[in-house]
């Protein structure tokens, strides 16, 4: 679909709202038939690439619209509005000599996905200049904790350390978890102490089920329990 396309074949747009109900509308990007050899598709963190595009004042559209031409960022609104699902040319965007951002195609179709609050797209870039672009513009992503460090995130107590069992229930429930780390130290040992006291499985299920709930109740040491022998 190019910009040309888009021009000859999309409906009025007199009614059509550049802000959808939703900006969560899934878009399926590719490259155009002239773009295959020689360009990839990467993506990008939009608000990064908006930014470096503002800055190097290349025919940059502002969000109220300055910068467009009249009518263009109306159309492809309607285009996506009468073409749900349908694949749109990814824009096609490249480092200038002065190693400035620029669109040779396509930035009125990447001002309107900006403006609907996409916070990831994928562009048409020269695969010479790929590298660049990944490390400049590629999304951030949330560090994966690894279970250890989960694991470790779950305080102990004075003596005892949380076994596997509670530690696997307190994990599942954020409410209980939070409870948990509000108390004390020593509170939590009582609490460690009481459930792997009990020498029935059952009964320490029943015992974990319980440090679940009462804490969530407000209940900051087991009721009924004489403390923990070991400190």
């Amino acid at each position: 679909m190019s910009e040309y396309r888009t021009e000859q074949n999309e409906p009025s747009c007199e009614a059509v709202k550049l802000l959808p109900r939703s900006n969560r509308d899934k878009i399926i990007f590719q490259l155009s038939r002239s773009d295959r050899r020689g360009f990839t598709l990467i993506e990008v963190d939009v608000s990064k690439l908006d930014a470096a595009w503002r800055a190097s004042g290349e025919n940059y559209i502002w969000p109220d619209g300055r910068g467009a031409i009249e009518g263009r960022i109306d159309r492809f609104a309607a285009w996506l509005a009468a073409h749900p699902g349908e694949p749109i040319n990814a824009s096609w965007v490249y480092m200038n000599a002065s190693e400035r951002v620029a669109f040779a195609d396509g930035r009125h179709r990447f001002a309107l996905l900006r403006d609907r609050g996409y916070g990831v797209i994928k562009i048409a870039v020269r695969k010479k200049q790929a590298r660049t672009f990944r490390k400049l513009f590629s999304p951030t992503r949330p560090k994966c904790r690894s279970k250890s460090l989960t694991k470790k995130a779950i305080s102990s107590g004075t003596v005892h350390s949380v076994r596997a069992d509670l530690r696997k229930v307190l994990t599942s429930d954020p409410a209980a978890r939070a409870k948990w780390e509000d108390i004390t130290p020593l509170a939590r040992n009582e609490w460690i102490c009481w459930v792997i006291s009990v020498k029935k499985p059952e009964t320490r299920r029943q015992h974990i089920e319980r440090v679940r709930t009462e804490l969530k109740e407000g209940i900051r040491r087991p009721c009924c329990w004489p403390g923990c022998p070991h400190r």
